[in-house]
């Protein structure tokens, strides 16, 4: 170690408060790197397990390969493990079965299959033959089918085939969905090939992903048998699903290789689990999980290398004495300049592993406390896990060396030019001129002489006055618009929830008064508060320009020189009596043909305000005519023609919505609310027959949970007669989620505010310590303990006031672009975290004030020769 190294070193000991600030400020921003990183290492494997265990875990899928082939895919040198499938054929379910599905559908997996794709077992076992079968829990609880592990069940297979329209011919039909003909029956030909019995030898649980990898899921109740291929003819076709070695962008390409070699067989990558392995990072969670990470990251920078900048800068200065002496003596530049370097050296080398390991400890005692909640929100058994990745560590290192050399470049440049003349005048830093230190001539009428003495304190050093200013105005900034993005994330996820005002939904998946009668059952159930009963049904409102307001017609529409537009709408057609007290409630007593309440609102993105914005979606007066029409197919001329409807009187125009509607976003789409004897007397049985509709029930009530679990309990499992959403279960999850969000942001705003208390009491700690012998020059000169006290108290109200005026517009500034790129995304209003800016003036002086108190105590109490002595080596 060369004799700079060695004063360097000294002068680190000699000064063990401001070295040990330093050092714990480095600590929390490298901890702080640490945790990020991991976070985002392990929200990745998270996701990663997440998608394996809904979707199962393949990397590339190939459909339609001969048996004989197979080795074409298993022995290529990327290939791990390879598992078959194969598409049996459907039968159909016997009629007697009232069942919402019309067939079975046979896929025949092998035992590679069964543990790639994660079908997990309740009962029994898995198949072991191609005579035995595996059923779904929902199918083995379902009395209609009356099944039982050991029964046999015996099955005609074929294929489904449609009718195309072009042709008239029949074409397989290899998709999920159902086609059905005008009246509602199933229009599809059933087409029978072999009779196969089978043994049912275990339960499973309906595989969540099994819509990726069997057809017929949707349409059919799935039951699934064994295949091998030494039990297959060579010629006969299966999919087979390919794990890989290596995972990365060549497996594109290697499915290209593949594929040209096969006939007839088509590829597909598993996008959605590549997207986990930073393969294809085009997923906007992903690209959002990056672009936090990163907008993370630059915030810890910039916190961390302004306390690590001061704290080297107001080291040169402490250190130009002894920097000027030993360039008298033949020091170069660049062992002035190394000798800053080496400070940071030895403040990365203590400060980089024990912030890798608070970090690491801090971050699995986070996940520690929040994975219950995650479980819960997640509906999952394993929680985040810590994934500690060599990749991490040297990220959090290579971050937090480039912040302390950022921070420390400048201080080690200006190191370097120290002369020694510069050195003992110390005329680098104290600029005394008349106009330098000038003055109001009020500061001393209002506040006195030391009030006065106090700025031009300030104003003769003034680097390290802005030194100071900096720090407090960075840790404003760096709170502020901290606190105001965590406001409007957790205002964002609320509001999404505030539009529902009713608790549980109910949609019925079938037509006609059956379903109605069915849900309004429901209503009179025990803890029923409140109902609405309502049938959808959508139509065509052709409005005239002259009622479409531009700002409409420019966002919503497109085109704006059009004589009408076309609005879609939706007819809410409620019981009399609800009607009635809707129309009372919205202060409506108007009277027509068809007495109609529009509910006029619409939200929207201004491209030209670059908002969102809420107004009128036409401009229509009470006692107004609409015009609706919808489409009916001609068989004739083989197309839709328009039918005109009867049209409705706006009775009046609302913003007030029923039980269970919200205000329409995004489209243009008008809602209207009529009553139902109002749509039965003005539309024909042969309208209303061709325009459908479907219903839906939406329920208030003061014990969600009960009553949603009796409601299932009218519902038969499989059959699916309707489908219960609960906004309680959605608004407990989207509470848990704000709290998640609070622990990881909040944890966030605590250590960034650790670190900019850490940067300013450091700053001027050190600042008022370097003034040792100015302040013993005051009291030589006769300045009381009082006067003292006062000049103190004035330096940090300049300090708090100066840093108060910078900081706040900045912070404003950032909040409004904040505000501007979430507000595309989430609907909010722009806000100013008003409790977050009373913390920070109140804190902002009481933390200034701290520092001064406590550093100028410290010198109150030197002796008045020491410190004219003083000389900072």
């Amino acid at each position: 170690m060369n004799i700079v190294n060695k004063l360097t070193l000294r002068q680190l000991k000699l000064n063990k408060k401001r070295t040990l600030v330093t050092i714990i400020g480095a600590i929390i921003s490298v901890a702080m790197v640490m945790a990020v990183c991991t976070s985002m290492f392990s929200v990745l494997e998270f996701m990663k397990r997440m998608q394996i265990d809904s979707y199962g875990n393949w990397h590339a899928k190939y459909n339609n390969v001969e048996v004989k082939d197979l080795n074409v895919i298993k022995n290529h040198e990327n290939t791990a493990d390879t598992f078959l499938l194969q598409d049996i054929g459907y039968a159909k379910v016997d009629e007697s079965i009232k069942s919402a599905r019309p067939y079975l559908f046979v896929q025949g997996l092998n035992e590679g299959a069964y543990k790639h794709l994660n079908v997990e077992l309740l009962e029994g076992r898995l198949p072991e033959n191609n005579g035995e079968v595996v059923i779904s829990k929902g199918m083995m609880h379902n009395e209609a089918f009356n099944y039982a592990i050991g029964d046999t069940i015996s099955l005609t297979l074929g294929k489904r085939y449609g009718i195309n329209e072009d042709t008239g011919m029949p074409v397989e039909k290899t998709d999920e969905y159902l086609t059905y003909d005008e009246d509602g029956k199933l229009a599809e030909i059933f087409m029978p090939e072999q009779e196969k019995t089978y043994t049912i030898v275990g339960v499973i649980e309906g595989p969540a992903g099994a819509w990726t990898w069997t057809p017929g899921y949707s349409s059919a109740y799935c039951i699934y048998t064994y295949i091998d291929e030494t039990m297959l003819d060579s010629h006969e076709k299966v999919t087979v699903g390919v794990v890989a070695h290596k995972v990365g962008k060549q497996i594109y390409h290697e499915t290209e290789e593949i594929t040209s070699q096969l006939s007839q067989v088509s590829a597909k990558v598993n996008n959605e689990l590549l997207i986990y392995y930073g393969v294809n990072a085009d997923d906007g969670l992903v690209q959002a999980l990056y672009g936090t990470v990163f907008i993370v990251m630059i915030i810890i920078m910039i916190g961390s290398i302004s306390l690590i900048y001061n704290a080297f800068g107001i080291s040169v200065s402490e250190r130009a004495q002894y920097l000027g002496m030993l360039a008298s003596v033949g020091a170069t530049k660049k062992q002035k300049r190394n000798s800053v370097f080496f400070e940071g050296a030895i403040i990365g080398g203590i400060s980089i592993p024990l912030g890798i390991m608070a970090g690491f400890l801090g971050i699995w005692v986070t996940f520690s406390l929040i994975n219950p909640i995650f479980k819960n929100v997640f509906d999952i058994e394993e929680g985040l896990s810590i994934i500690l990745k060599p990749s991490a560590v040297i990220l959090t290192i290579i971050i937090s060396a480039l912040t302390i050399f950022i921070s420390t470049y400048l201080p080690a440049r200006r190191a370097s030019r120290i002369t020694p003349l510069e050195a003992i005048r110390q005329v680098q830093d104290i600029k005394l001129s008349k106009k330098t230190i000038k003055t109001s001539s009020l500061t001393r009428k209002i506040f006195g002489f030391e009030a006065e003495l106090a700025l031009k304190n300030m104003k003769r050093n003034k680097k390290r006055y802005r030194i100071t200013i900096f720090s407090l105005v960075i840790s404003i900034i760096l709170f502020l618009t901290t606190s105001a993005f965590t406001s409007y994330l957790q205002s964002a996820t609320e509001m999404s929830m505030n539009n529902a005002n009713f608790d549980l939904q109910i949609t019925s998946n079938k037509q006609g008064e059956e379903a109605y009668i069915a849900l309004e059952k429901i209503t009179n159930l025990e803890g029923v508060k409140e109902s609405n009963l309502v049938t959808n049904v959508y139509v065509e409102a052709n409005i005239p320009a002259n009622w479409v307001p531009d700002s409409i017609k420019e966002n919503v529409f497109g085109p704006t020189g059009l004589e009408s537009y076309d609005y879609s709408t939706r007819l809410i057609i409620m019981k009399d009596e609800l009607f009635e007290k809707y129309s009372e409630a919205c202060g409506i007593k108007g009277k027509g043909t068809i007495p109609a309440i529009l509910i006029n609102s619409i939200r929207f993105y201004d491209k030209e305000a670059k908002k969102y914005v809420q107004q009128e979606m036409i401009d229509i007066k009470q006692g107004q005519e609409m015009l609706l029409n919808t489409y009916r197919w001609d068989e004739k001329i083989e197309e839709s023609i328009k039918e005109e409807l009867p049209a409705v009187t706006i009775a009046g125009v609302t913003t007030t919505t029923p039980l269970g509607v919200s205000i329409e976003e995004y489209g243009a789409q008008l809602q209207i609310v009529l009553s139902e004897s109002s749509y039965i007397n003005g539309f024909s049985k042969e309208q209303r027959e061709l325009l459908g509709g479907y219903n839906e029930l939406f329920l208030t009530t003061d014990e969600p949970l009960e009553l949603e679990e009796t409601i299932e309990k009218l519902n038969p499992v499989d059959t699916t007669d309707y489908y219960i959403y609960s906004i309680y279960g959605q608004k407990q999850i989207q509470d848990q989620m704000i709290m998640l969000m609070k622990v990881f942001i909040y944890g966030f705003i605590v250590l960034i505010t650790a670190i900019c208390v850490a940067n300013i009491f450091n700053t001027i700690s050190t600042s008022i310590g370097l003034r040792k012998r100015e302040f013993a020059m005051l009291q030589s000169v006769g300045m009381t303990p009082k006067s003292f006290n006062k000049m103190i108290n004035f330096e940090s109200m300049f300090y708090g006031i100066k840093a108060l005026v910078y900081g706040f517009p900045i912070s404003l500034l950032i909040m409004v672009i904040l505000y501007n790129n979430l507000s595309r995304s989430f609907k909010f209003t722009f806000f100013v975290p008003i409790k977050s800016i009373m913390i920070v003036i109140v804190g902002v002086f009481i933390l200034v004030g701290s520092a001064m108190y406590y550093s100028g105590g410290k010198v109150k109490k030197q002796n008045i020769i020491e410190g004219l002595k003083d000389s900072n080596m």
